[in-house]
Order: C-alpha cells, then structure tokens, then sequence
C-alpha cells in the first residue's frame, strides 16, 4: 500500500502508480508475466492496454487453461 502522499509504485519505485502499472507496466510486473509465460511455452507479448487482455478472456470459460492463455497471446498478437 501506498503511504499517504506517495504516489511512487510500490513494487519497482519508479514511475506514478496505477493499477494498470501494478498489473502489466512495472517492470516488476512484467517480470512475472515473462515468467509465467515461460511456464507455459509461450512468449509474452505487452499488450497496449488491460482492456485488450479483458476482452480477450471473454467467452473463453470452459476451456482448457493453457489453451486459454494462448488464445489471449493470439488476440493481443493480433491487436498489435
């Protein structure tokens, strides 16, 4: 948590934050989804904004996880 009047993100201390920040730009951040990805056997590719990644979980319950995961790398891959 931030402390009263910090705005500096929590996590890398480098830039303003923001949830957005928190969840895909700290570097941070973007270590553990490059990791992740990894895990999986897939590259992680930032996507321009959360809002891409949210719509591009939409309508996939159901399925398999990894499968999810790549159709989400295939959509923001498109969305580039």
């Amino acid at each position: 948590m931030l402390a009263e009047g910090d705005q500096l993100c929590v996590c890398c201390g480098v830039e303003t934050e923001s949830a957005i920040r928190l969840f895909l730009y700290c570097d941070f951040a973007r270590s553990i989804w490059v990791e992740v990805f990894g895990w999986l056997g897939l590259n992680f590719f930032l996507p321009h904004n959360l809002f891409s990644i949210l719509l591009s979980l939409q309508g996939m319950a159901g399925k398999n996880p990894r499968n999810k995961v790549a159709d989400v790398v295939d959509e923001i891959k498109l969305r580039s």
